[in-house]
């Protein structure tokens, strides 16, 4: 039997971290149907259930929904989130280095990362970067960062 591989994208990302996560669905009917036939099908489970949300697993009641109506689930295929175009990852705190500088409780200070791109091996950069004095990162804390595994040293903290 001679499966037809559709695709359903759910895009339901926050403003800050956009990302979109794709479930693909096979056609288990053998009718060889359309593209708009499992979009009319995925809008009847998302109305029903609520659509699949980026970052967490498809529920099992939506996959059931979907078989119900001739879909198998296959997979979930994970598009890593980007923030104005770049690379969001992971950093934890390793160091924070007061660098002396300051003005309207905010300090600017040196912070050595443990850089955790998605899917990717860790590696450690120190950047500088303005801090609230109020409520500043500390050693073990994380921040989201954008990064360029390609090029280490470029790595911001998102605001």
């Amino acid at each position: 039997m001679k499966r037809t591989i559709l695709s359903a994208i759910f895009l339901c990302g926050s403003l800050l971290a956009a990302h979109a996560d794709t479930d693909i669905y096979g056609d288990i009917t053998g009718q060889h149907r359309s593209d708009d036939l499992m979009a009319v099908d995925a809008a009847y489970c998302s109305d029903r259930l609520g659509a699949p949300q980026n970052g967490t697993r498809t529920s099992a009641a939506y996959k059931a929904c979907m078989r119900g109506r001739g879909w198998k689930f296959l997979r979930t295929v994970r598009t890593p989130a980007t923030y104005n175009g770049a690379l969001v990852c992971s950093a934890r705190v390793l160091n924070m280095q007061d660098t002396g500088w300051g003005l309207n409780h905010h300090s600017y200070v040196n912070l050595t990362l443990r850089v955790t791109p998605p899917g990717g091996k860790p590696y450690v950069v120190t950047i500088g970067r303005e801090v609230s004095n109020h409520n500043p990162p500390h050693v073990g804390s994380t921040l989201k960062v954008t990064c360029d595994p390609a090029n280490p040293s470029e790595v911001h903290a998102i605001p």
